[in-house]
């Protein structure tokens, strides 16, 4: 059984393609005049902190729940942050 379409994670998903429509549907609005480029300067500054902590989280979810999976799937267990960042660092895997 499935995870249902309003879980968080869903829901985190949806929230950032809503921030990247209303992002990019911004330069239409400048192009016809009904937003001038400073409010739409001002609104990308408004949504890009939130923007990206979704992106994050969204990235920290995906990658977490891939680590889920590969280590169902080969019995070993995954990686933590530490050690991953220790690998990245030295180049060995």
């Amino acid at each position: 059984m499935g995870v249902s379409w309003w879980h968080w994670r869903h829901l985190n998903g949806y929230l950032v393609l809503w921030f990247g429509l209303v992002t990019s549907l911004g330069m239409p609005a400048v192009m016809f005049g009904l937003m001038t480029a400073g409010e739409l300067t001002a609104l990308i500054g408004a949504i890009t902190p939130v923007f990206v902590a979704l992106c994050a989280l969204a990235g920290y979810v995906a990658g977490d729940t891939t680590a889920r999976k590969v280590a169902a799937v080969t019995g070993a267990a995954p990686d933590g942050l530490a050690s991953t960042v220790v690998k990245a660092i030295t180049g060995k895997r």
